[in-house]
């Protein structure tokens, strides 16, 4: 199996058209890699939860929050990656901190294979009152 390369894989997701195959190559590449798995380790990222419970939202309609999570780090490639449910859905996902964008998968429900995958982006926005907002681009 090829060696993870991050560089293509942000160029895949910066670039890329075709979200399937992008989600392809992280799987592929990166998910099933022993060296990239455990250089990870789980953090607690408030951040993802609401971008991906916000994706959630606009895909089904419904307000979701995301449950469930675990969110890894991988420091030396500034990714963040991981799981967890909304909605009735499986969400899986990858997000590379220097480029504020990711990519998420979300399993229609546990009961079929259809999949959705989503290209978002984020922005830390200085609300004036000391506190940080969330906008959102997909």
């Amino acid at each position: 199996m090829p060696k993870p390369n991050t560089a293509l894989l942000e160029e895949k997701l910066k670039t890329g058209t075709d979200f399937a195959a992008t989600w392809k190559y992280f799987m592929d590449h990166f998910a099933e890699d022993g060296a990239f798995l455990s250089a990870g380790a789980p953090v607690n990222d408030p951040l993802l939860p609401q971008i991906l419970g916000a994706v959630v939202a606009r895909l089904t309609g419904q307000r979701a929050t995301l449950s469930q999570v675990l969110v890894i780090e991988v420091p030396a490639c500034q990714l963040l990656h991981g799981a967890g449910f909304a909605a009735g859905r499986m969400v899986g996902f990858f997000y590379f901190k220097k480029l504020d964008l990711g990519m998420a998968s979300f399993l229609e429900n546990l009961d079929s294979d259809r999949v959705s995958f989503v290209r978002f982006s984020s922005v830390r926005l200085d609300t004036g009152s000391g506190s940080s907002g969330l906008s959102l681009t997909e």
